[in-house]
């Protein structure tokens, strides 16, 4: 299962898909503070601000979904999980490597935004 998930990293790492998707948060969470000034009289500095509105955005569960739709329906529609599958791994040894990836991806994603 330890290979699953490192070659399940490696894919991560690798494609372009985390990549676009972290910069579509960045673009969002960047349109969004410049809404919150302009609606308050005071600016929120700091960590507050990017706490305030990684949690309060609706469109962070949206973008962090489609990458994991995304990231798991490339490997049905090429084809590769029949390769992995046909090496004798296990199925839920396949899955939960997968899972636990795009997991750790989520949180990397979630928590960095700028």
């Amino acid at each position: 299962m330890w290979d699953l998930f490192c070659a399940e990293m490696y894919k991560i790492r690798h494609t372009k898909l985390p990549w676009v998707i972290f910069g579509l948060l960045v673009l969002q969470t960047y349109i969004q503070m410049d809404g919150l000034r302009s609606l308050e009289e005071e600016p929120v500095l700091g960590q507050i601000a990017i706490s305030k509105i990684c949690d309060a955005s609706p469109f962070l569960c949206i973008w962090l979904s489609s990458f994991t739709g995304f990231f798991i329906a490339t490997e049905f529609q090429n084809g590769t999980i029949r390769n992995t599958l046909a090496l004798g791994k296990k199925r839920s040894s396949v899955y939960l490597a997968k899972l636990a990836a795009v997991f750790l991806a989520c949180i990397g994603m979630s928590h960095s935004c700028p």
